[in-house]
């Protein structure tokens, strides 16, 4: 395998490490970390929980192989830039929210896969390359919400990656690993089995339920005189809310 900057480690030097930045993400966090299982360190950042997730994760985190670090959110990029530079370079990052979960399969087989995948295919790594290497993930959206709603598959290339140096997240929501921000959501695909899914469960209490209809109802205005955009939430969204929050 010839690599123009830097090298992939394989078995057994290989690592795979999951990531999460969290909070109050009781019980749901059980669900994520169960599917990081196989990883060889989980690497978990929580902004501030009051619901016991902390103490959750500090009691578990033998189990779960967790490392655990506390920043007070302010945005999504900035927290995951802060556990990303937790994490040992030159290894394959996967970077899940508290509400997702990886399919069986995924959780299984990914390491094998990857080492295949750096067995076989020539991969250019470093800044010169431009481009991140991603995983080529389905995600899928299981519940209606506020801001997600059930399509045919999306494909991620930002919860699986190569991390090495110069590498940080860009963009705020889903952020992209990437070296700059022009190249932000640009990758190198690496092919993986269908069966290969992230699964985003969306999982609400009645209080969450409160604070999103409070931020629903700001949204037709951030949108601006996009008309599309506001018929799509009317049309698609606030009917599909539980009832008592609009």
């Amino acid at each position: 395998m010839a690599l123009i900057v830097g090298s992939i480690p394989t078995s057994p030097t290989m690592k795979i490490y999951g990531m999460i930045i969290c909070q109050n993400a009781m019980p749901e966090i059980v669900r994520t970390l169960d599917s990081l299982i196989d990883c060889d360190t989980v690497y978990i950042c929580d902004g501030g929980s009051t619901d016991g997730t902390e103490k959750f994760l500090k009691n578990n985190k033998d189990r779960y192989k967790i490392k655990l670090f506390k920043r007070k959110f302010d945005t999504m990029r900035k927290q995951r830039n802060f556990l990303l530079s937790k994490i040992p370079k030159d290894s394959w990052i996967v970077n899940l929210d508290q509400d997702e979960a990886l399919s069986l399969s995924a959780r299984d087989q990914l390491r094998e896969y990857l080492e295949i995948a750096v067995e076989s295919v020539t991969l250019q790594i470093g800044k010169s390359s431009k481009m991140v290497f991603g995983v080529a993930l389905k995600f899928y959206n299981l519940k209606h919400d506020f801001r997600h709603y059930i399509e045919p598959a999306l494909f991620y290339m930002n919860r699986v990656f190569y991390y090495t140096d110069g590498v940080k997240f860009f963009k705020e929501y889903h952020c992209h690993p990437a070296y700059n921000e022009k190249t932000a959501g640009q990758y190198g695909v690496i092919q993986v089995p269908e069966s290969f899914t992230v699964f985003h469960y969306v999982w609400f209490d009645k209080a969450k339920l409160e604070r999103r209809k409070k931020r629903l109802l700001k949204l037709p205005k951030e949108y601006g005189e996009n008309e599309y955009i506001a018929w799509f939430w009317k049309k698609h969204i606030i009917k599909k809310l539980p009832r008592g929050v609009v």
